[in-house]
């Protein structure tokens, strides 16, 4: 990380910056401010491992350890009762340290399992898109084979009635061009026939009239 960055935590606001050390450009920190301490403090160096996530649960930790040091009663007597006291604060610092350790592990072992379960989650969820994608491309083919079909259906259709319609038309035009040659064919029989007979009649002899029968004369009585 190369940018500082706020989070809330307990009821604190943190602002952590990056800062570098005077006189030494490539040693810098982890300087931190937190509402209600004019205090500033800087913990830890900076590394390349850092993460806001483990930057916040360190400068976290590092404060509310301050806060419990704080907390605890000054030691007074003697020596030894000096001694005696340090060694009851360290076994409560341990004890208090191993105490943070076991929140500090039970709630990254929470957040795995929320990633967890964020994760199953974004698995089924993305099934389901899947799901619902193959389903939507299922009925879009199936509509493109039915709007295909209906199309074809309908061009058979047309070209069916143009087919009859061009069937129907040349067959009037061809009985009107029948009929039209038949009337010829017609005219030109009765013209041939016309000619033969008038050459038939030209080429006969005319009939010879036959003379007339005379006429009895009635026999004269004695």
């Amino acid at each position: 990380m190369t940018k500082g960055f706020e989070f809330e935590k307990d009821g604190r606001h943190y602002l952590c910056t990056i800062e570098e050390r005077k006189g030494a450009p490539n040693d810098a920190w982890w300087w931190f401010a937190v509402s209600g301490d004019p205090q500033r403090y800087a913990p830890f160096r900076v590394s390349r491992d850092d993460t806001q996530a483990n930057v916040e649960q360190r400068v976290a930790k590092f404060y509310a350890d301050r806060l419990f040091a704080l907390s605890q009663p000054t030691e007074r007597g003697s020596h030894w009762g000096k001694r005696n006291n340090s060694g009851a604060a360290k076994a409560a610092a341990v004890k208090a340290a191993a105490a943070r350790k076991a929140a500090a592990m039970k709630a990254n072992a929470a957040a795995d399992r929320k990633a967890a379960a964020d994760a199953k989650k974004a698995i089924v969820d993305a099934k389901k898109a899947a799901t619902a994608a193959k389903a939507a491309a299922r009925k879009a083919i199936a509509d493109a084979k039915k709007a295909a079909k209906k199309t074809a259906a309908a061009a058979k259709a047309a070209a069916k009635a143009a087919a009859k319609a061009a069937a129907k038309q040349a067959k009037v035009g061809a009985k009107a061009a029948a009929k039209k040659s038949t009337g010829k064919a017609t005219k030109a029989v009765k013209a041939l026939k016309k000619t033969v007979t008038a050459k038939v009649a030209r080429k006969k002899p005319a009939a010879r009239k036959k003379p007339a029968a005379k006429k009895k004369t009635p026999a004269r009585k004695k």
